[in-house]
């Protein structure tokens, strides 16, 4: 689930009754901060696990969020392994993670190589992937989406490129991203 503001946000914890809720500390109308008063002061969400996360990553951001009551925090960018080992550590869980096999790691590489029935896999301009890029780099999925969507609608020959970064941003898997960008960089 996803919440636009600190307000959605408690209302979504009230009534969905999460395990684990990522907050950023920045949010309009109720920030992070104020969103946690609410979620702890609420018996349904009281004991729920919440997690601060902010592009603010000074020792005293760290500390204040720690004394407002988060259980941790994490900086932005967001390092996926660094989140799923937070979220595993906080929820008990034991992430199994497959082997990579040679085939998935030569597709995750060169995604942009990947042919259609009518030829190789056209790339946009090289500005919009290196906005794409950036964006990766904030782990700013939404902004990827949107970037996409904006491709996508100008130009349909670029629809194998957006597929594979849709299926990617779906999976939140910023640095499978990061990588098949760079090879398409490399490419034009």
């Amino acid at each position: 689930m996803e919440a636009s503001n600190g307000h959605e946000a408690v209302e979504q914890a009230i009534m969905h009754r999460p395990d684990l809720i990522l907050l950023d500390l920045v949010m309009p109308h109720v920030d992070g901060f104020g969103a946690l008063v609410k979620i702890r002061a609420n018996p349904a969400t009281r004991l729920t696990k919440v997690v601060a996360f902010s592009a603010r990553v000074f020792e005293q951001d760290r500390r204040q969020s720690q004394q407002a009551g988060f259980d941790d925090f994490v900086p932005k960018p967001v390092d996926l392994d660094a989140l799923l080992t937070k979220i595993g550590y906080h929820l008990n869980l034991v992430w199994q993670i497959r082997p990579a096999t040679h085939e998935s790691l030569v597709s995750n590489a060169s995604m942009s190589n990947k042919g259609t029935a009518t030829g190789p896999a056209q790339l946009p301009e090289t500005d919009q992937i290196e906005t794409i890029y950036k964006l990766a780099s904030m782990g700013d999925i939404q902004g990827i989406l949107a970037q996409l969507t904006t491709i996508e609608r100008d130009n349909p020959a670029y629809q194998s490129f957006v597929d594979d970064l849709r299926q990617a941003a779906g999976e939140f898997d910023m640095r499978k991203i990061r990588k098949y960008l760079k090879a398409c960089l490399k490419t034009l």
